[in-house]
Formats: C-alpha cells, structure tokens, sequence
C-alpha cells in the first residue's frame, strides 16, 4: 500500500521554483512532460515514492546527474515532495487503444 503524503502549498510553490530555478526544465520540460534529454514526470507521483525521488535527484543515475552536492537536503526533500504530486498526465493527450473507424464507419 501506497503512503500518502500531506502536501503543503508553500511546499508545492517551493518544489516547483526549484524545478525551474535548478534547470529540471533542460531537461525534463517546461511543463515535466520529457524531452529527448530526460523522462516524462507528469505521472512520476504515480510510481516512485517520496524516498526514491529524493534519492534519485541526489545520489543520479540511468543518464541523469547527481544534484546532492549542489542541492542542500531541503530543497531535495522539496523537490521531491512536489514531484510525488505529479499523478497524472494533463499536457499530454490520451492515446486511443481502439483502432481508428474506416470511411465506411463514419
């Protein structure tokens, strides 16, 4: 089972400056969505724990860099606290599994 987090909003305005200010954005884009640098995060709440961004922003890995000698714990914990928000994905449009109609469908 999943913990849940008590999210504050002075906690997401923090995490979601330190996306922009620290350079996030380079790589992961403007809105988290991915680039060809960096994984989607739109969703990254959904499948990583708290304690597994954290680690993932200060110890890199998998193509990313290390931030944990340039990021004080705070801003780490802040950072990720904010990402575990990320559930779902609004910038992206959903794909339909069905197939499309043919001409003599419409």
């Amino acid at each position: 089972m999943r913990q849940m987090h008590a999210v504050s909003s002075s906690d997401n305005v923090t995490g979601a400056v330190l996306y922009v200010e620290r350079g996030c954005v380079h790589c992961h884009g403007p809105d988290g969505s991915g680039s060809g640098r960096g994984p989607d995060l739109s969703d990254v709440g959904r499948h990583r724990s708290k304690a597994q961004l954290e680690r993932q922003i200060r110890e890199g890995g998998k193509g990313m860099p290390r931030f944990g000698d340039t990021l004080q714990t705070d801003a780490i914990e802040s950072l990720a606290e904010w990402l575990t928000t990320k559930r779902h994905p609004e910038t992206r449009p959903r794909r339909s599994r069905s197939r499309p109609k043919s001409a003599e469908e419409y």
